[in-house]
């Protein structure tokens, strides 16, 4: 049996500072087969990526934008209530090629975006989000090639916000400088 050669997507979104919303570019088309990829308006979008989401969500305006039609109705919970809303399938393309075809979207109300990335995207790949010196980034990988356990890659070890070398409960290593201020090595003064 022949190897069968999978392309991995990746893209990593960075910010200068902690971020309290994910968000992309994406852009959407009515589902199509690429070979026709010509005959469909393409149309760019800002996306919120929800965990909290089931699935992925555009409001009436991307549905209009792009003349989708309804495949059928579904009812959906949210926090002000239950409602009956449309179906629609669209191809979307994240930030460096990664692309979903054929994926099928709720309409609903959204507020300061027009679609909501939900788990059924994320669920297809890897999602990590991390905060490294107060800058968030967020990456994702399709498709998903490994369980990322921070419990695993976290270093024994950490750098204190004074520079200093310690263990996970803060401890310095025993050659760094007392934290006491005495100018000793750890091991030499409140270490021993």
């Amino acid at each position: 049996m022949p190897d069968l050669k999978i392309e991995v997507k990746t893209f990593t979104s960075k910010a200068p500072a902690r971020l309290n919303v994910l968000k992309t570019e994406a852009i959407i088309a009515a589902a199509h087969d690429h070979s026709q990829q010509s005959k469909f308006k393409h149309l760019k979008y800002i996306a919120i990526w929800d965990t909290g989401a089931t699935g992925t969500v555009i409001t009436n305006k991307v549905a209009t934008d792009l003349g989708l039609p309804i495949i059928n109705f579904t009812d959906v919970g949210t926090a002000a209530g239950a409602f009956r809303m449309p179906v629609y399938m669209i191809n979307i393309i994240l930030p460096n090629g990664v692309g979903f075809q054929e994926l099928r979207v709720t309409e609903g109300n959204l507020s300061g975006t027009d679609i909501l990335i939900g788990m059924d995207i994320m669920g297809q790949g890897d999602f990590a989000v991390t905060n490294f010196e107060g800058k968030t980034a967020f990456s994702f990988r399709l498709p998903s090639l490994e369980c990322i356990d921070f419990n695993i890659s976290t270093p024994k070890k950490i750098i204190t916000s004074t520079g200093l070398v310690a263990d996970l409960n803060g401890i310095p290593a025993r050659r760094q400088p007392c934290p006491c201020g005495s100018g000793k090595k750890y091991k030499n003064c409140c270490g021993r």
